[in-house]
């Protein structure tokens, strides 16, 4: 097995691995009935990641990201639905999901009736998925600035940083094997936004109180 498909597997179970990790975090939203302070932007940017990724692996005839999408695809609905029947917010919730339905059939009508060069639709179609995956990647960082008010990093998960640090390392590497700048460059700063969720889960636990570093000082 060539080194090559040894990346691609690492790939597959690492991301699906990442899909997973939101299952912990919906669990205890499914007992309470509420979503409390967990944020829908990552989720629904999860799903309309996934789909659209999907759409490029399949034009690409990549199988690692037909593989890792459709997982993604179905996964991303259970947390998408579960939100909205839970949320804290639901008109919010509601309308963030209306916004992003009309996103992917925009995108749809686009590239399957405006623009007719198959070159072309995958090269725009990769652009774009590139630009959401960032998206996806430095979403969580959204919370940045309330967690650092608030001495609190209830809203950001461990496992799930962890998760996107390992699969993002993945995916950079994947991206430079295949030499498909679109998906090497947003996995990047998902390294990035990985680390910063640990250094404040680290800082600030979920109690408020500093944390190791700061009793230590």
């Amino acid at each position: 097995m060539d080194s090559l498909a040894i990346l691609s597997w690492i790939c597959i179970v690492t991301t699906i691995g990442f899909f997973l990790s939101g299952i912990p975090v919906f669990i205890p939203i499914i007992k309470s009935g509420t979503t409390g302070n967990t944020p829908f932007l990552p989720f629904l940017l999860g799903f309309l990641n996934a789909i659209a990724c999907l759409w490029y692996g399949i034009l690409k005839d990549d199988f690692t990201m037909i593989v890792v999408n459709v997982v993604g695809s179905v996964l991303h609905v259970f947390y998408v639905l579960a939100y909205l029947l839970c949320a804290k917010d639901k008109a919010g919730a509601r309308q963030q999901a209306v916004y992003g339905i009309t996103f992917l059939l925009g995108l749809y009508v686009y590239f399957n009736h405006v623009i007719k060069d198959e070159a072309l639709v995958e090269n725009q179609l990769g652009l774009t998925t590139c630009i959401m995956v960032l998206a996806t990647n430095v979403s969580p960082l959204a919370e940045l600035g309330s967690a650092i008010r608030e001495r609190s990093s209830e809203s950001f998960s461990a496992l799930m940083a962890v998760a996107m640090f390992v699969t993002s390392l993945a995916w950079t590497l994947y991206g430079a094997l295949i030499e498909d700048i679109y998906v090497q460059i947003p996995s990047v700063p998902g390294m990035v936004s990985g680390i910063t969720q640990l250094a404040l889960l680290w800082t600030f636990p979920s109690s408020g109180t500093p944390g190791k570093r700061a009793k230590s000082d």
